[in-house]
């Protein structure tokens, strides 16, 4: 057999290792590439950071002397009294000279410095620098150098001609601790100190270098600052930190940016406590200089891979495949018919282990192919015996058929039907193939025998099925064909015929609870068999003997055998009979014991009871005979025919206990609403008819039947723990659990009802019950089909919906915010809320449907009731707006909305009213606020101050229109929020929102403020705060921290 692959092994291998070589090459060359790259830039850009920070600390040693000559001259003793006193004298004036003089010429700043001078504003100046060419200092000109304010700056110098270019420092004097002002000193830089560290700075070609201060930018080129354009003002910077000695500090920052079309890293060191800075431009096609290198050894990897893999393809070669081609030769010489054993093909190894199995195998035919000539020779023989055996069975038949139809002609049903019977049990005889067939088959079987039986003995006779413990026995256990008739049989020839044919066969069908065995119990009450006969019944008939000749096939030892073969050694029957004895059965009930009063279970009330509460919908009826009493006939009256009480005799009779027909699987377009109604009453004890029925049937991976009740208003117990949920549980009609609560999940709990499934064992256990997967199933089904009829209702019938919604809307809520908002598809469009423009419940999709197009958020407000919130200051900018707003009034509602997160395709978010922003104002109406923010910043920290940690900010608000103050939250947590969780009983520990006070800067209640903090009334500014706080408090429903406080700050208002 030669080998036609498109790809053989060899040259799969030789491709596979070529095309891994390629993959794995690639990613080499791609990663050696990129952390080259890499490396590269980031040496390049931290030398630049070294040199420019190596450049800022000598311009900072420049600019801190000069700080540290400023602040001498602020504090000196002898300058100051020049500058301060009203009176002073020549020896003063000369001596603050002096101490000038002598400080400026020892700074090292000596040869940068243009202009030095200490000024009192007016009419006095010290002054030294290169003055040669310099206008006069006097009070007019002074005001030239101080127009922008203190501190350092890029500016000229404008007495001096030319107006050159220099960095300005100035400070303020103070006498008096500090806080009267009595003049200014001003020191003035000439450039050299940024340009001469920077002369030996080496910048490749494309690099530039900078001086910046504020927004402002100058060139550091051939020992000169020239000022241009800003173009670094939109670079994003990342600030790179470095650790030293295990102290995280900040080194730089580090940017991109695109100019003229091209790509720059930039470089930032700025100056400690300066807003100043250097920075270098470095273009991206700087680094490509130094990739040669590294592409070397890039090749050099990808070489070192590819002479790897032609040695791994030639190591493969010679392991695999050189030795599966010889195996391949091999099986093609046994196909070809050669079976003599090649033993070049065992190695030692996996492969060899194939070549010894294929020479086994080649043995192994040759073997075969000799013993099938001989067996085709006997199966010849066999089938032609076969054939003649077929045609007597299948002649019977067909007489048979033709003896039922001539007794069905005749008017004879009796033989019609006795024939019919026979018949099919000839040709379940003469056609079954099947060894096993399922239990409920033989049931049929008997029941056919049973039928030619009765017209034998006549009324005499019985077999019954007394017990069948669970009907998915008869479904689901195999037995062998043929077994139930023979036992049936023996029992009625030796055991009733005796007796004169009269008596009963009884059929049990159980599990043995220690094995989960089928236990299959036949019993008669015939005559009997003595032990030692007993002891011998299922021993192999003995040769000869032509009673156990004719019947060995069909006997109880034929029987016991088959179910041996069939299941082993552990299987088969078991007989126990005694002589003239009849069967009793006996209930085994223990003693009381303390308060348990097991007798009970004697009693047939109680045993009544209990079969009306779990059997009361199988299909068989179940009776039982009880005792009962009735008044006698004609002894409600004397002999003078006057009334008396009658006289009572006893009888017993056969009740029926069940009421058999389940009324979920009656046709519900049969059953009315007052038996609906009804049976939920009985059945669950309310005393209200329920508010809706569902009732379903569905077939497919789970069959099952269930008739579920919402009821028409909230048990009393409902929001307890004392409340248990869960349906009924039937199997075929029989209650397995009274409350099964994997059927409903939290979120439904409120439904009532039950399901019936054959599909469930009857005597399935509680553990196994949680891990079923016919209930998962079913618990699926239900949740879906209680979720659509909620929304069909919701959409037909909105008025009971929504009082269903307020008995059990908390519960959907509840089941939206469990589980992290996991069933939000499930329920969200289920929920009610108040609208505040409609004045009505709606849902979401309504409310989303209704929006306007500019509407950024879906805006809500919670608290205890829907006057409150209408009242709320928030409010009333957001309805102002045309925008509606959701009143929420549950505890859980907030919580829910936030696991929600948003609604709707356009994903739009649910936003609190008291939250940041609302997303209604413009970008003009923002910055103005700002700006008011920013102007009145002292006094909102005073009134924060005042207020002493109560709230975060104080503010001036967006929200805010004919009400003075309000609060909002700054956090995740609002201050309905707050409340609510400081309200549960196991909340230990209180929680705080962020709290924001907002101000209406247009309201009289601001300007007052404003005058009192004008006037620096830091008392009265502190309690008007309090009280604003206090209102704000109430205003939002929250509890006053201080009535009394809030009380006496009213008081003093009023006086």
């Amino acid at each position: 057999m030669k080998s036609n692959h498109r790809f053989p092994l060899r040259r799969q291998i030789v491709w596979g290792m070529r095309f891994f070589t390629i993959l794995t090459s690639l990613a080499v060359g791609a990663a050696l590439f990129t952390l080259s790259n890499q490396y590269v830039r980031a040496n390049s850009l931290q030398a630049a950071e070294f040199n420019l920070r190596l450049v800022a600390t000598s311009i900072e040693t420049s600019l801190d002397s000069a700080d540290a000559l400023l602040n001498w001259a602020s504090i000196d003793s002898t300058v100051r009294r020049y500058i301060s006193q009203e009176n002073i004298n020549g020896t003063q004036t000369i001596a603050a000279y002096e101490a000038v003089q002598e400080k400026y010429y020892s700074s090292t700043l000596y040869s940068h410095i243009l202009r030095f001078f200490i000024t009192n504003e007016n009419d006095r100046h010290l002054q030294f620098g290169t003055l040669n060419s310099s206008a006069a200092l006097n009070r007019t000109s002074i005001n030239q150098f101080l127009p922008k304010g203190y501190g350092m700056q890029f500016t000229t110098d404008p007495l001096l001609p030319g107006s050159p270019g220099c960095i300005a420092l100035s400070q303020p004097v103070h006498c008096g601790k500090g806080t009267l002002h009595r003049g200014s000193t001003y020191l003035a830089l000439d450039t050299a100190i940024i340009t001469d560290p920077a002369a030996d700075y080496n910048l490749t070609d494309g690099s530039a270098l900078y001086w910046e201060m504020g927004s402002r930018l100058w060139q550091i080129e051939n020992g000169s600052l020239t000022e241009i354009e800003n173009p670094l003002r939109e670079v994003d910077y990342t600030l790179r930190t470095g650790s030293n000695n295990g102290v995280t500090e900040q080194t730089a920052w580090q940017g991109k940016v695109q100019l003229d079309g091209q790509k720059y890293y930039v470089v930032k060191v700025t100056l400690n406590g300066r807003s100043a800075a250097l920075v270098q431009l470095l273009p991206a096609n700087t680094f490509l200089l130094h990739y040669g290198v590294y592409l070397w050894l890039v090749a050099l990897g990808i070489a070192i891979i590819w002479g790897l893999s032609f040695l791994m393809q030639h190591w493969l070669e010679w392991v695999i495949t050189r030795p599966v081609e010889a195996l391949q030769k091999r099986i093609e010489t046994v196909g070809s018919g050669n079976f003599a054993p090649d033993r070049t093909v065992e190695w030692n190894n996996e492969l060899g282990d194939i070549g010894r199995g294929i020479n086994q195998l080649a043995e192994n035919v040759d073997s075969l192919m000799t013993r099938r000539v001989e067996d085709e020779r006997r199966k010849q023989e066999l089938e032609y015996r076969m054939l003649q055996n077929e045609m007597n069975p299948h002649f019977i038949y067909n007489t048979l058929n033709s003896i039922r139809w001539m007794a069905t002609i005749q008017h004879a049903p009796g033989i019609a039907e006795m024939v019919t019977a026979f018949a099919r049990l000839t040709k379940s005889i003469s056609k079954g193939t099947q060894k096993l067939v399922p239990l409920q088959e033989e049931l049929a079987l008997l029941n056919d025998y049973f039928t030619i039986q009765q017209y034998r003995y006549g009324g005499d006779l019985e077999i019954e099925v007394s017990r069948i413990e669970s009907e998915t026995l008869c479904r689901d256990c195999m037995i062998p064909r043929f077994t139930l008739q023979p036992l049936v049989e023996n029992a009625i020839f030796h055991g009733l015929e005796p007796k004169g044919g009269h008596g009963s066969v009884l059929l049990d069908i159980s599990t043995d609870p220690d094995t989960g065995d089928v236990l299959l119990r036949i019993t008669d009450d015939g005559v009997g068999m003595p032990p030692e006969l007993v002891a011998h019944l299922l021993d192999e008939p003995a040769e000869g003997a032509e009673k156990a000749e004719k019947f060995r096939h069909v006997g109880l030892w034929n029987v016991n055998r088959r179910i041996r073969y069939s299941f082993g050694e552990g299987y088969g029957l078991t007989i126990e009979s005694e002589e003239d004895v009849g069967t009793e059965v006996i209930l085994v009930v223990k003693e009381n014991e303390g308060e348990e009063h097991y007798d009970e279970f004697l009693d047939d009330w109680r045993l009544a009871g209990i079969v009306k509460k779990y059997s009361d919908y199988i299909r068989y009826s179940i009776k039982m005979l009880r005792e009962k009493s009735r008044a006698i006939e004609g002894t409600d009256k004397d002999e003078e025919g006057h009334y008396k009480a009658p006289e009572y005799e006893t009888y017993t009779e056969d009740e029926t206990l069940n009421s058999m027909v389940p009324i979920w699987k009656r046709d519900k377009k049969k059953v009315k609403d007052e038996e609906y109604a009804q049976f939920y009453k009985d059945k669950f004890g309310d005393y209200s008819d329920p508010a809706r029925v569902i009732q379903s049937k569905t077939e497919g991976t789970a069959t099952f039947n269930a008739l579920l009740f919402i009821p028409s208003r909230t048990p009393y117990n409902y929001y307890t723990k004392e409340y248990e949920k869960g349906l009924q549980l039937y199997s075929s009609g029989v209650l397995i659990m009274e409350k099964c609560a994997d059927l409903l999940p939290d979120y439904f709990s409120f439904v009532k009802g039950l399901v019936d499934s054959e599909d469930l064992s009857l005597n399935i256990s509680r553990e196994m019950l949680q891990h079923d997967s016919q209930l998962k199933l079913i618990k699926t089904a239900l949740e879906r089909k209680i979720k659509n009829e909620l929304a069909s209702w919701l959409k037909n019938d909105r008025e009971k919906y929504e009082e269903f919604f307020k008995n059990f809307g908390l519960q959907l809520k509840m089941g939206c915010y469990a589980s992290y908002g996991m069933n939000k598809e499930l329920l969200q469009d289920l929920l009610l809320f108040h609208s505040a423009k409609e004045n009505k419940l709606v849902t979401l999709r309504e409310y989303y449907e209704a929006m306007p197009e500019d509407q950024k958020y879906i805006y809500y407000a919670a608290g205890e009731s829907t006057d409150r919130l209408a009242k709320l200051p928030a409010a009333e900018r957001v309805l102002d707006k045309g925008f509606d707003i959701l009143y929420l009034t549950d505890d859980v509602d907030e919580f829910m909305l936030q696991m929600l997160r948003s609604y709707g395709d356009k994903e739009k978010e649910f936003r609190n009213i008291s939250a940041d922003d609302l997303g209604i104002e413009t970008d003009a109406e923002k910055e103005e606020v700002k700006a008011k923010n920013e102007e009145n910043k002292e006094l909102f920290e005073a009134m924060k101050e005042a207020l002493d940690g109560k709230v975060t900010e104080v503010r001036l608000s967006q929200r805010l229109k004919s009400h003075p103050v309000c609060l909002s939250s700054s956090g995740p947590l609002s201050i309905e929020m707050e409340k609510v969780l400081n309200s549960m009983p196991a909340q230990q520990e209180k929680v705080k929102s962020e709290k924001v006070l907002e101000l209406n800067g247009e309201h009289e209640v601001f300007a007052a403020l404003k005058r009192l903090f004008e006037a620096g009334d830091k008392e009265k500014l502190a309690a008007y705060s309090e009280i604003l706080y206090d209102q704000a408090l109430l205003i939002e429903g929250l509890a006053l921290e201080d009535p009394v406080a809030y009380a006496n700050n009213v008081c003093k208002l009023m006086v």
